[in-house]
């Protein structure tokens, strides 16, 4: 592991040098920590308590809420979902979340990955010789072979009479820390959701974040799987808390 977790702190791996760093920057900071701030508010854990774990399009509210909210309301303009945009082979798609700041206009592709946290506990449990490694492409893939290729497709060039002169395409992946208990919450789930997070960040060296965010409850919600009836009673699943990770991709419209 390459450092230290440390829960609601924002990182950063890009420099001013970069067109438009600084304000992709600000932005990230002040968002991730007004998502954070709202996804753990106990009106949302409560809510996801009677219901499921989030997918993606149950977050784009909570996205928009955490955009309202932050520090950047005073310069926000346009916010829209499932923007239209052209892909480079001409068909028709979608951006996630579309919304300009600061003379800039952002495209962002939102994925959601639920990572259990029982394969982080056997690391620590076990001895070095028979320790069960975690699955690389659930951490990877929704960032090597979703967002990022998504937004790669996008063709701007046919949105420059409806977008800023300075383009940001930013991926955006949001893991939740999740197990799948049918009673009782597991104990000292601190430590395995750091390694969990540093092992995201260790394998998406490829194409590493930009800007990455970690965060544990003080409390975990006890809730449903996705495909567990919304209807019933019965909660087999724990939401113990999260990770943010991003990044900018210039474009020029």
């Amino acid at each position: 592991m390459t450092k230290k977790t440390l829960r609601n702190v924002f990182y950063y791996s890009n420099s001013d040098a970069e067109n438009g760093a600084r304000i992709s920057r600000e932005l990230a900071s002040k968002f991730f920590i007004s998502f954070s701030r709202n996804l753990a508010s106990k009106e949302a854990l409560n809510f996801i308590g009677r219901t499921r774990l989030p997918n993606e399009r149950e977050l784009y509210g909570m996205f928009i809420k955490s955009l309202a909210e932050s520090d950047l309301k005073g310069e926000l303009g346009y916010v829209a979902t499932e923007f239209q945009v052209n892909r480079i082979d001409d068909a028709k798609g979608r951006v996630d979340i579309f919304f300009s700041y600061r003379g800039t206009s952002f495209l962002v592709e939102l994925k959601v990955a639920r990572i259990g946290l029982p394969k982080f506990s056997d690391v620590i449990q076990s001895d070095e010789e028979d320790k069960e490694e975690p699955p690389v492409a659930r951490v990877a893939n929704p960032w090597l072979k979703g967002v990022i290729p998504q937004l790669e497709r996008l063709n701007v060039e046919t949105l420059k009479d409806c977008l800023h002169e300075k383009v940001v395409k930013m991926p955006m992946v949001v893991y939740l820390y999740v197990d799948w208990r049918k009673v009782g919450v597991r104990d000292g789930w601190q430590e395995p959701a750091e390694l969990a997070h540093d092992y995201i960040i260790d394998n998406l060296q490829h194409n590493p974040p930009d800007f990455e965010y970690f965060t544990v409850f003080d409390e975990p919600v006890r809730t449903k799987k996705r495909r567990t009836s919304i209807n019933g009673t019965e909660h087999d699943a724990t939401l113990y808390g999260f990770s943010l990770v991003a990044s900018m991709m210039n474009d020029s419209a």
